[in-house]
């Protein structure tokens, strides 16, 4: 018996190496006879499905150590030794060769036996990569011969053969070697991976090829020989095999491979959701789509072909993108790199521009939307957007590209990945950009870098990275009415265009002008002579930003079935926009600013001797001999400091339950301020004292000539700390999957004010916004002024509001192509910082949490050649705060913010995916929202903290704008193969908007409530490519075409909107101010990877 029991192990370790799990009834069948055989302890009935359920459970299960010895003493019990003995070397074996030349985890209780009993049989301690004994009386290759030979049952097994990572079958064609490439987690098959054959005698001898449309690949004409088969595919580990190949003996393999990760950080924290198993409705945008479609566009906008997402450029200036999911603005999407979240946390905003190389080295995209699955306590309303960069663990290699486009833009990107050194494993890249901009002086420059340090030290991972681009691009920043860009457009949607200038072509941008910096030179008042200088040109809006990244995180393996991650991350913000101050503006004859005009006026080049009696823009009030600057352009400065922590503990309590909780803090300050940025050609700009105006000083200074980077008109600090805390239960059985997520959080602002007084902080009170500059106080007896140390820049107190989320939900795999999920939560959040205090550094009355109440279910079915998901979802939002400042009766400015305001947002969303041939891929997607305001309330107008107006504002019924609510797409791919070496794909993809409604403030709606909508529009784009495949390295030749028909269309508006010159108000065309999307746009590339 013990040498049959040799026998199988040797016949299992040279072919259950490649075991096809999913058909184990011959297997089975092998030892049916044998155990039948043998002694049944307790007289118990041997039964197949008993070692059949055994093999598939430990076979599938990658850790081999959840139930391993529970189980085998309770078939022992029932089955004897014998049987067991069998069925614990198929397991040993099986995870051995499986584990990828890794070391395998086998239970000590299972060594120790098999130390015991077999040890006569096996080279070295069977704990490591042991080997079976040759001697003359056992020779496995005989025995293996002689089974092969005698018995068709192996090769029915051998037919079905694989591990978790590669299947072995055999092919009635001659001299082939075939296969195909698949996920190993999802068992979707890889389109486009690459699969080089190389002979190792003979390194010249060399064959490339890509996966189909249905993951194949396949080499003919195979001489005998010892052969590499290596197969990588881009966001994956690759996967090398050594083939010894007999002539007239055709192999074929199922190769499933990895995601590009060791131990990994990210998917601790990351919170990545997973297909058939987390119950959400989710999108994994995969390196390929993003390397075919992204085309020199920003990352939102390749999003917009994922269902209930909606992405827009505004007003086409590169780095100004924005996004909605589900009719919810990105204020309220969460957007996180490699889990760590991004959001400011002073508004919810997300700048996608401070990132924009980060394509590079992204290896996927994950959008959940609704709730979602986040652990973190994070303001996803409309969704999630995870953004996975790719792992240092890759092999070594790195890329150089070229991009080239319209609008001259130009792009040269480089990435390596170091070889493992013994400090670590580096992953580096960098980019760098410039475009003129298809709009008019929308022009761009940019520079991305990206560092990434990564060491394991046994049960340790460490992870050191630092990112950041420091960007410039000019902006078309706000919106106007629709004929000054297109004439005809606007009268086919009934605007009276007659009596209205404009025309100017779908690019013209009105914020730009040209001047030159010439001199003239007076002599007793009269101009004597003129020395020309540049030519400049100037676009009134400029936005600039650097905010480099820093993450440490650190993964702690404690033991299998716990795990601690610690991610300490920090990020500086720089910059600011830039903006026009002063006189009126004027403009040319050819529609521009006319800044000739303004820096002839500030440099004193145009003198009124009346007006400046002591010379050309001399003002004797302030200086006799500099020129003082009427007009000026200026910039918002907002930097910020943000330091956080995320500490993660995972446990298994059981084979069944997983546990993960943890610890999220946060620190930001956020500084905000107006400074002088360009002086258009004088030598100071005048301000006034106090905290009243635009040039205003400030109550602390008396500087009252101000020069370029000098600070004017407000100062203030935003400082946000966040305390929160997170536990997640996840429970998994069979086909059933299920979790539910407590989080709570404790949000907390103040706002430090620079231009207000200064509070004098006393013993026995603190009086607020009391003392300036020329201020003395006296207090008891007692002078104070800001030169005391009692004196303080105002400030708020805390303002504290907690916070919580409880999630849950369930998934059901029905089989093994169908599933079913459903997920329902509630979220009560902070209000946004401007939604707290005002301006004059006070806080609103009725601050409330918004309540967000989310119910979902969805189905999904998967095939190898067909995939599709449905949901349906219905989201309650609760007092959305809707805060600012308006105009009441008898003319003051007043402050509001409105709390009571319910949205509903309902919909369905569909998408599917069918693989029409092998070459042939069809895609589409749907999404139908029913998106409005269900609510009225109480609008409460203050003034100097008293309240003075009220209103009640009824918004029920009113449909929620800024997004389309119905949206349709669709793609058809074609791969194909001009040769062994040489593959290439060509995609043509369309997608079509409609119940787009105009973006509103609630005060300027009619008595009907109507709102304006933006006519339905489609859009078409192409995407060709062509890879060669050499030895060791790849060329890849890429063609985009967006908006390929050069379609019209709106792709933003406001309605009734003050930016419309001598608007009707009446909710129509006519009223709403207009952004054109961009017109048809061409990007090359050329790729070099090795």
């Amino acid at each position: 018996m013990l040498k049959k029991l040799f026998f199988y192990c040797t016949v299992i370790y040279s072919g259950l190496a490649f075991c096809q799990t999913t058909n184990l009834n011959p297997i089975v069948n092998l030892f049916e006879e044998d155990c039948s055989k043998l002694p049944i302890e307790k007289k118990t009935k041997y039964r197949n499905a008993s070692i059949e359920a055994m093999i598939n459970t430990y076979s599938l299960d990658s850790t081999f150590t959840k139930k391993t010895n529970r189980d085998l003493t309770i078939f022992r019990q029932a089955y004897g030794d014998k049987a067991t003995d069998i069925l614990t070397c198929i397991l040993i074996i099986y995870h051995n060769q499986s584990a990828n030349k890794n070391t395998p985890i086998i239970p000590s209780k299972i060594i120790e036996e098999f130390r015991k009993n077999y040890t006569d049989f096996f080279n070295n301690d069977i704990s490591t990569n042991w080997t079976i004994k040759t001697n003359n009386s056992f020779n496995p290759d005989t025995l293996l011969e002689d089974f092969t030979t005698s018995s068709k049952k192996f090769q029915d097994i051998n037919n079905n053969q694989n591990t978790n990572s590669i299947k072995k079958f055999t092919s009635n064609k001659n001299n082939l070697i075939s296969g195909s490439i698949l996920d190993n987690k999802t068992g979707e098959t890889l389109i486009g991976a690459n699969i080089v054959l190389i002979r190792k005698d003979n390194s010249n001898n060399l064959q490339g090829t890509t996966s189909n449309i249905d993951g194949e690949f396949k080499f003919q004409n195979i001489e005998s020989g010892e052969y590499t088969l290596t197969v990588s595919y881009i966001g994956y580990k690759s996967k090398s095999i050594s083939i010894n190949y007999e002539a007239d003996k055709p192999i074929g393999f199922i190769i499933k491979l990895n995601d590009d990760s060791v131990l990994d950080v990210v998917k601790v924290i990351g919170d990545q959701a997973e297909f058939r198993k987390t119950p959400v409705s989710l999108s994994n945008v995969k390196l390929e789509k993003i390397e075919r479609e992204l085309a020199g566009q920003e990352i939102p906008m390749l999003l917009n072909s994922t269902p209930g997402v909606y992405a827009t450029q505004q007003g086409g200036g590169d780095g100004d993108v924005r996004i909605n999911i589900r009719g919810f603005n990105q204020r309220n999407v969460a957007v996180m790199i490699d889990g760590v979240p991004m959001n400011d946390m002073e508004n919810g905003w997300v700048y996608w521009s401070n990132w924009f190389g980060l394509d590079a080295l992204t290896r996927t995209i994950q959008v959940q939307r609704g709730l979602g699955a986040s652990k973190l306590a994070l303001p996803s309303v409309g969704g999630t957007i995870n953004i996975l960069t790719k792992g240092v663990d890759s092999k070594e290699g790195g890329l150089i590209k070229q991009e080239l486009g319209s609008g001259n833009y130009v792009r040269t990107s480089f990435a390596y990945t170091t070889k493992n050194f013994k400090i670590g494993k580096f992953n580096l890249a960098g980019s760098f950009k410039q475009s003129d901009g298809i709009v008019e002086q929308t022009g761009s420059q940019g520079f991305f870098y990206y560092l990434k340090w990564q060491k394991q030290l046994n049960n340790h991972l460490f992870s050191l990275s630092a990112f950041g681009a420091p960007q410039q691009h000019d902006q078309r920043k706000y919106q106007t009415g629709m004929a000054v860009y297109d004439k005809e457009f606007a009268h086919a949607l009934g605007v009276d265009t007659g009596s209205v200038e404009g025309g100017y072509g779908l690019n013209y941008n009105p914020n730009w002008g040209e001047y030159n910096d010439y001199e003239v030179i007076y002599n007793n008042g009269i101009p004597t002579d003129t020395i020309w200088g540049d030519n400049n040109t100037v676009n009134r809006f400029k936005n600039y930003y650097h905010k480099p990244n820093f993450n440490f995180q650190h993964l702690w393996k404690i033991n299998n079935k716990s795990s601690l991650t610690n991610v300490i991350y920090y990020s500086l913000g720089q910059g600011g926009g830039t903006g026009f101050q002063g006189g009126q503006l004027t403009y040319t004859d050819e529609n521009q600013i006319d800044f000739q005009t303004i820096f002839d006026a500030n440099s004193g080049n145009s003198w009124n001797s009346f007006v400046n009696p002591g010379g050309p823009s001399i003002d004797l009030a302030y200086s006799e001999t500099e020129k003082k600057s009427t007009s000026i352009l200026y910039s918002s400065i907002n930097n910020h400091f943000w330091t956080g922590l995320l500490s993660t503990f995972s446990h298994q309590l059981n084979e069944n339950l997983d546990l993960a909780s943890g610890i999220d803090l946060r620190s930001y300050r956020g500084e905000h301020y107006r400074e002088v940025y360009d002086l258009l050609g004088g030598d100071y700009y005048a301000g006034v004292l106090g905290s009243d105006g635009k040039n205003c000083v400030g109550e602390s200074s008396q500087n009252l000539m101000l020069r370029e980077g000098d600070k004017m008109y407000y100062h203030n600090d935003g400082i946000v700390k966040w305390l929160g805390g997170f536990g997640q239960l996840e429970y998994n059985y069979g086909s059933i999957s299920t979790f539910i997520n407590l989080t709570g959080s404790k949000t907390m602002y103040k706002r430090v004010d620079y231009f207000k007084k200064q509070d004098l902080v006393l013993s026995d009170t603190v009086l607020v916004e009391t003392i300036g500059i020329n201020d003395t106080i006296n207090y008891n007896g007692q002078n104070y002024t800001i030169e005391s140390n009692e004196a303080r820049f105002t400030e708020t107190e805390w303002q504290t509001f907690p916070g919580f989320t409880i999630k849950t939900g369930a998934n059901w795999n029905i089989d093994e192509y169908n599933n079913v999920f459903i997920n329902t939560g509630i979220l009560s959040k902070a209000p946004r910082f401007s939604n707290v205090f005002n301006y004059d550094n006070e806080v609103y009355y009725n601050i409330e949490n918004e309540i967000v109440k989310a119910i979902e279910v969805g189905y999904g079915y998967r095939s190898q050649n067909f995939s599709i998901n449905l949901n349906a979802y219905n989201t309650i939002w609760e007092n959305k705060p809707q805060a600012g400042t308006t105009v009441i009766d008898g003319g003051e400015t007043v402050s509001y913010n409105i709390n009571g305001i319910n949205a509903l947002h309902q919909g369905l969303e569909l998408d599917f995916a069918w693989k029409l041939s092998k070459n042939i891929k069809f895609e589409f997607l749907s999404s139908v929202g029913n998106w409005r305001w269900n609510s009225g309330d109480t609008v409460n107008f203050y003034l100097d903290q008293e309240l003075v107006q009220s209103d009640y504002f009824d918004a029920r019924g009113i449909y929620v704008g800024d997004s389309p609510q119905t949206q349709i797409g669709s793609s058809i791919s074609y791969n194909f193969r001009l040769d062994k070496n040489n593959s290439g794909y060509i995609q043509l993809k369309g997608m079509y908007f409609d119940r787009f409604f105009s973006d509103y403030d609630p005060f300027t709606l009619n008595e009907e409530k109507e709102v304006w909508q933006i006519p339905s529009y489609s859009l078409f784009s192409l995407h060709v490519g062509n890879t060669r495949y050499f030895r060791n390295s790849s060329l890849k030749f890429k063609f985009n075409i967006l908006n390929l028909l050069n379609t019209t269309y709106i792709s933003d508006a406001e309605n009734n909107s003050s930016y419309v010159e001598d608007t009707p108000m009446n909710s129509d065309a006519a009223s709403a101010s207009t952004f054109f999307g961009l017109g048809r746009k061409l990007i090359a590339s050329i790729e070099y990877k090795f």
